[in-house]
Order: structure tokens, then C-alpha cells, then sequence
């Protein structure tokens, strides 16, 4: 299963801290991280740019459709990881 989680950009953001918070979180509702990469980005809105980092994990186990379950095993976890790293979401999909 991939699953993209778009940041604000924070100089403080390090691959290594993420991968280490999330498998602990994701291990607790019984999935496990595979891979795990990053990327900057920058947008422009008008006459401002916004930075942006953008995460594409892959976890195992099957594709979630029901958004509750999907709630309870992938973005739990991931908000946690967030709020426990001070990092900002802009997006999970």
C-alpha cells in the first residue's frame, strides 16, 4: 500500500527521525514500513511560494477503502508521528 504525506517544509524534518517514529506507530496497529522517500517541493500561490516536503511511503499488507479502517491504520499513526516531531500536514492520500 503507498500512501503520499504532504509537510510544510521544516528545517528540523529528517528522513532517519520520520522512518524511526513511524515504524514504531505503525507496528502497533500491525503493519510495517517498506520504503520510505522524500523530496522538497515548491509551489507558487500568486505572488508567495510555499515549501512543501513530500513523503511517499509504502507499508505492507492490502489496499484500506473504507475510510475508517483507513483512518485507524494509516493516518493515525501517521498524525501521531507528525504531532510527536512538530511537523505541520498539509495532505495525506
Amino acid at each position: 500500500m503507498n500512501v503520499k504525506v504532504t509537510i510544510f517544509d521544516n528545517e528540523n524534518y529528517t528522513d532517519h527521525s520520520f522512518t524511526t517514529a513511524l515504524t514504531k506507530e505503525l507496528s502497533k496497529v500491525g503493519r510495517t514500513l517498506l520504503t520510505l522517500e522524500s523530496e522538497q517541493k515548491k509551489e507558487k500561490f500568486l505572488f508567495r511560494s510555499k515549501d512543501y516536503i513530500v513523503i511517499t511511503i509504502q507499508v505492507d499488507g492490502e489496499e484500506v477503502y473504507d475510510p475508517d479502517e483507513y483512518n485507524e491504520i494509516i493516518s493515525a499513526p501517521i498524525t501521531k508521528v507528525a504531532e510527536e516531531l512538530s511537523f505541520e500536514i498539509y495532505g495525506i492520500e
